[in-house]
């Protein structure tokens, strides 16, 4: 009978199944790419798609840093150190927010494919892991908010005192995940000419 399903456990299960998914297209869409192709930028305002790999996966990071309770890996393994980086170029939180354009080619350039999408399957796993710690109730806790800042008037700032109900992060992280991905998709069309989307 419909009204002895629990709609909330089929909304947090399907939440969580997208996220994981689109975690996943975000690889397979870029794993077979060349090193040149992986940092190809088409232009001055447009980042590379390595970039947005590596983006994606600094707030994923984030993400699961706040799901497992522990510190983010990017920190714990020092890849600005590891990758020959300069923190003060990466932007909000070293994850790229407001990072300058002609900076971004600097993350892809010294880390390198296999790097950037080792580093994001390492943390699109653990963010798979803390999911699978996860009650129900859980989603309706206020938790310190993946998206510590804020943007006003053009402007982004820090806010690490943002908090947010778990279930309206996932869901604006998935809506930020999701743009990126297919900000790659129309970057693998403008620069290569190849067809179709990873939703299809």
């Amino acid at each position: 009978m419909l009204e002895n399903i629990d709609t909330s456990v089929g909304i947090i299960d399907a939440l969580k199944n997208r996220i994981q998914w689109t975690h996943e297209s975000v690889i397979t869409s870029t794993i077979d790419l060349s090193q040149n192709g992986f940092a190809r930028q088409p232009g001055p305002f447009a980042p590379s798609i390595g970039w947005h790999v590596w983006h994606v996966a600094r707030f994923a990071d984030r993400l699961q840093a706040n799901l497992n309770g522990k510190a983010e890996i990017w920190q714990a393994n020092d890849y600005v150190t590891r990758w020959v980086l300069e923190s003060e170029n990466l932007g909000i939180l070293e994850n790229g927010l407001n990072m300058p354009l002609g900076l971004t080619g600097e993350v892809v350039e010294h880390a390198g494919k296999d790097e950037i999408l080792q580093y994001a399957n390492d943390i699109f796993a653990a963010v798979t892991a803390g999911f699978a710690n996860l009650k129900p109730a859980d989603f309706e806790t206020m938790r310190p908010s993946v998206f510590a800042y804020e943007w006003q008037a053009g402007k982004v700032d820090e806010n690490p005192a943002r908090h947010a109900l778990l279930s309206e992060d996932l869901v604006r992280y998935l809506g930020h995940a999701s743009r990126h991905l297919g900000m790659i998709e129309a970057l693998l069309g403008v620069v290569f000419e190849i067809e179709g989307t990873a939703s299809i």
